[in-house]
């Protein structure tokens, strides 16, 4: 009885997503890496005085702080990277080396800056919102006033004469008989 476990289809299948994932990786290193080597030039434009970027400006302090969080990342990842290495017992490529710290800068000056730009849209965005709910908003006043109108109750309280009120007693029934 010959049996056939041929998964060979199904290894195949893997290795393609594998592949895929690891070239769409290295675009991604690449198109970040890209994007930090413009950005921290720009940032050494800014680095005295604001100066203008697609749009928006960029400060002094916002430049510093960029190139900040770069150097910290640039510093973080090799230190984790070699962490990890030595508590698992894993060794790092000696060709690989080199990209830690061009990755590490990416992810600490794109990447961070990236999250702090948009949680303070969103920040900004709830801010607008809270205050929107907080101030009522009010019609502008017009130079003529307008007088309200008379309700039906007191049209019909100047047009008929009414009793005085007064309290009932117990013995109301005695008195409706009379």
């Amino acid at each position: 009885m010959a049996t056939n476990n041929d998964n060979s289809g199904a290894a195949m299948a893997f290795g393609f997503v594998a592949a895929s994932a690891l070239i769409a990786g290295a675009l991604l290193f690449a198109l970040l890496a890209f994007a930090s080597l413009v950005l921290t030039i720009v940032c050494f434009a800014a680095w005295n005085k604001p100066i203008q970027f697609f749009g928006g400006t960029i400060t002094p302090e916002e430049a510093r702080a960029f190139v900040r969080r770069g150097l910290i990342g640039a510093c973080l990842v090799p230190a984790f990277a070699f962490f990890t290495s030595a508590l698992f017992g894993v060794a790092i490529r000696p060709d690989f080396v080199i990209y830690l710290p061009i990755g590490g800068y990416a992810l600490g000056s794109v990447v961070v800056t990236y999250h702090i730009e948009k949680a303070k849209a969103e920040a900004a965005q709830s801010a607008e919102a809270m205050q929107a709910v907080i101030t009522p908003q009010t019609s502008p006043r017009s130079s003529h006033t307008v007088e309200p109108l008379p309700s039906a109750y007191a049209a019909r309280e100047h047009q008929t004469e009414r009793e005085p009120f007064r309290f009932a007693t117990w013995d109301d029934e005695e008195e409706l008989r009379k």
